[in-house]
């Protein structure tokens, strides 16, 4: 019994992100790197290393282009999907500042269902 609680209270959460976990997260970057596991470790976050990695590529990292999808964006999702399929890693490369789960999002909600087969 006392095993199972034990690894209980060290599962990772799965609640929303609060600012103030985003703004520890970036101080922590700033100051040890990109170790996520590390991280994780010594800022003391109820998170593991794999949720802080995708907390920053997908929401954090100043690098990422947070403007309206531009038309020639969108045609190059549409052509990279029916040329490699739904690689979504390969596809971001082919748009600066797009993190691969932006590009799946954007895929999913607005072209899966306005596409012909």
């Amino acid at each position: 019994l006392a095993r199972r609680c034990w690894s209980i209270s060290l599962k990772p959460t799965k609640r929303h992100w609060l600012s103030s976990e985003d703004d520890k997260l970036m101080e922590l970057i700033n100051t040890f790197g990109k170790n996520w596991q590390k991280l994780a470790s010594v800022g003391q976050f109820s998170r593991n290393g794999k949720q802080l990695r995708e907390r920053y590529l997908n929401v954090l990292d100043p690098n990422i282009n947070k403007k309206e999808w531009s038309e020639s964006e969108d045609l190059i999702i549409i052509n990279k999907v029916k040329e490699i399929g739904k690689k979504w890693s390969k596809i971001a490369k082919c748009l600066e500042g797009r993190p691969e789960n932006a590009v799946k999002n954007r895929y999913h909600c607005f072209f899966h269902h306005n596409l012909p087969p």
